[in-house]
């Protein structure tokens, strides 16, 4: 007798416990909403994430535009290859060798018709407007490791 009221009470548990549990079961299949997890929140919320362009071309020497002939997937999509394309190179980090002597590793020290890399971070799906916002360029003409070791002054 008491192994059947035993019996029954773990039933009468057993099926309260089921529909608590079936409505626990996600609707997502990985059980995270949509963008949920994925790189700068992408996937079902609208979003255009950021990401980086590398531009890679021969500097026009203006200070702004670099004449594309190559660059990654995100530069290819946008169909920017084979065009100018001008950036906002006042906040980017210039890397390239003293050409100039003056000291300073700057913009004044890349020369026109220098091959350079330019990489900017825009939106994926489009860029928007030029001039784009350059984090940095690097002259692969006059690359720093090009420049002679000057012993110091004794």
């Amino acid at each position: 007798m008491k192994s059947k009221r035993y019996l029954l009470t773990a039933l009468g548990v057993a099926a309260l416990a089921v529909p608590a549990t079936a409505a626990a079961v996600p609707d997502h299949p990985t059980g995270k909403p949509d963008g949920a997890g994925k790189p700068d929140g992408a996937g079902g919320h609208g979003k255009d994430p950021t990401v980086t362009y590398l531009f890679k071309g021969t500097y026009a020497g203006d200070g702004t535009t670099v004449a594309v002939d190559h660059g990654n997937k995100h530069v290819r999509r946008a169909e920017l290859v084979d065009t100018d394309v001008q950036f906002d190179l006042a906040e980017a980090k210039v890397v390239v060798a003293d050409t100039n002597a003056d000291g300073a590793q700057d913009l004044a020290d890349v020369a026109p018709q220098d091959r350079v890399v330019v990489m900017a971070r825009l939106p994926k799906k489009e860029p928007g407007d030029q001039p784009y916002a350059a984090k940095r360029l690097v002259d692969q003409t006059n690359s720093p490791a090009d420049e002679p070791v000057v012993p110091p002054a004794s």
